[in-house]
C-alpha cells in the first residue's frame, strides 16, 4: 500500500538530507517564507489542494498521485549542495540535476525504475515551465522535450504547487506564465500525452539535436544495436544468453573482455578494454550485423560514447535497463566467479541515471525480480 503524503512527509523528517533543507536559506525576493524545507511543506500542501480538483482528480491514477507527492517533496533536495552566495544574492545553481540523482538514491529501494524516473525527472525539469517566454528556444521543441520525459500534465501540476508554495510578490505573473505553458503543450498536442513524432527515429533524431524539422519523416535504420544495462549482479547476460532473439546474435561483453585480458575491474584502468571493445564493435558495425553490448552503462555520458558509435555507422539503438530489486542484485553479484563489493554496487546507485527515450531508439525495461 503506498504511502499517504503526510507519512512521506513523517518519513522524510527522519532522513539525514532533510536538515540540510531545513538549514538551506534561500533568496528572500523569490522565498519570503524562508529555507527549503519550509518552501517543501508548502508546495506538498499546494499539491495536495491541486490534487482533490475535479480537473485534476479524474485524470489521476494512483501512481500518477505516488509520483506528483515524491517530486514535490524531493523537487528542491539538491539545493542545500549547491547553494551559494553571489554578490550578496543567493543562488542555487544546477539543483535541479543534483536533486534529480539524490532523487533517484533516495528512492532505489521505494520505487520501480519506471516509476522513479518520472520522479527523477520531474525534479529535473521541473524549473523549465517557468522559463517558457523568455526561452530562446522554439516553443514546440521546449515543450516536446519534456513530455517524453516526465508527462508535461503531472510537470504542470508540480510547477503550479510550487509557485503557490511559496511568499513572494509576483505569484500571479507566474501562475500566467504557467498557464502560457499549459496552453502551449495543447496546442502543440503534447499536455497529456507524448509528443507525436513522425517515428521513433525522429523522436531520436530530436533528442541528438539533429532533427532538421518536425514535419520531417525520416527514413528508421534497418538494424539495431542491443545495449544492455543495469548494475552488476541485475541480471543482464543472463537475460541476453537465454532470449531467444538475443542469444542468436553476437555477443560483446566487458567483463568477458576483462577476463581474456587479464584486467580487474576494480584495480586495474580500463582503458585497453574500452579500446578492445570498441574493435569489437567496429568489426560488426562495419558489416551492418545486429549485436549485443553487454555491460553496466549506468550513465547518460557512458552510454551516449556508444551510442555515437553505433549510429556513426547507420545503427539503431535499442536500450535493455535492468534492475531487479536491491537483495537480488546482492544476492546473483554474490554468486559470480568474481564478485563486486557490495560497497562498489551502493556508490555505483549514487551515479545512476535511468535511460530515457531521448536517448535511443526503443528503451525497455526488466526487473527479473
Amino acid at each position: 500500500m503506498r504511502k499517504s503524503l503526510q507519512q512521506k512527509i513523517e518519513w522524510a523528517e527522519k532522513q539525514p538530507w532533510c536538515q540540510p533543507m531545513k538549514d538551506c536559506t534561500q533568496e528572500a525576493a523569490w522565498h519570503g517564507e524562508g529555507d527549503v524545507w519550509t518552501h517543501t511543506l508548502m508546495t506538498c500542501e499546494e499539491l495536495d489542494k491541486l490534487l482533490i480538483t475535479d480537473e485534476n482528480e479524474s485524470f489521476l491514477n494512483d501512481m500518477a498521485v505516488d509520483v506528483l507527492e515524491w517530486a514535490a517533496l524531493l523537487h528542491d533536495v539538491g539545493k542545500p549542495s549547491v547553494t551559494t552566495v553571489e554578490d550578496g544574492k543567493i543562488r542555487s545553481p544546477a539543483h535541479s540535476k543534483r536533486g534529480a540523482r539524490m532523487a533517484n538514491m533516495i528512492l532505489f529501494e521505494r520505487m520501480n525504475a519506471i516509476h522513479r524516473a518520472s520522479v527523477c525527472n520531474l525534479t529535473r525539469y521541473h524549473e523549465r515551465p517557468f522559463h517558457i517566454i523568455d526561452s530562446a528556444e522554439d516553443e514546440r521543441s521546449y515543450v516536446a522535450f519534456t513530455s517524453w520525459m516526465c508527462s508535461n500534465f503531472l510537470l504542470y501540476i508540480l510547477s503550479v504547487a510550487d509557485a503557490q508554495g511559496r511568499i513572494y510578490s509576483d505569484i500571479e505573473d507566474t501562475l500566467a506564465t504557467l498557464d502560457c505553458w499549459k496552453m502551449i503543450c495543447q496546442e502543440n498536442h503534447c499536455f497529456s500525452q507524448l509528443y507525436p513524432f513522425r517515428n521513433d527515429h525522429a523522436r531520436f533524431l530530436f533528442y541528438q539535436g539533429k532533427l532538421s524539422s518536425f514535419h520531417y519523416d525520416p527514413f528508421p535504420p534497418q538494424k539495431h544495436v542491443t545495449m544492455l544495462s543495469g548494475l552488476p549482479g541485475s541480471g543482464k547476460t543472463f537475460y541476453a544468453l537465454n532470449n531467444q532473439r538475443l542469444s542468436a546474435l553476437p555477443h560483446i561483453s566487458l567483463d568477458d573482455i576483462r577476463e581474456d585480458m587479464g584486467v580487474s575491474p576494480a584495480t586495474d584502468t580500463q582503458g585497453k578494454v574500452i579500446q578492445r571493445a570498441r574493435e569489437d564493435c567496429r568489426k560488426h558495425l562495419r558489416r551492418q550485423e545486429e549485436f549485443v553490448f553487454d555491460a553496466t552503462n549506468l550513465t547518460r555520458n557512458i552510454r551516449d560514447r556508444w551510442v555515437r558509435l553505433f549510429t556513426s555507422y547507420d545503427m539503431g539503438v535499442d536500450i535493455i535497463y535492468f534492475e531487479p530489486d536491491l537483495q537480488t542484485i546482492l544476492t546473483n553479484n554474490a554468486g559470480r566467479e568474481n564478485p563486486v563489493p557490495e560497497s562498489v554496487i551502493r556508490r555505483l546507485i549514487s551515479i545512476l541515471e535511468i535511460p530515457n527515450m531521448g536517448e535511443a531508439h526503443r528503451v525497455q525495461f526488466v526487473s527479473l525480480c
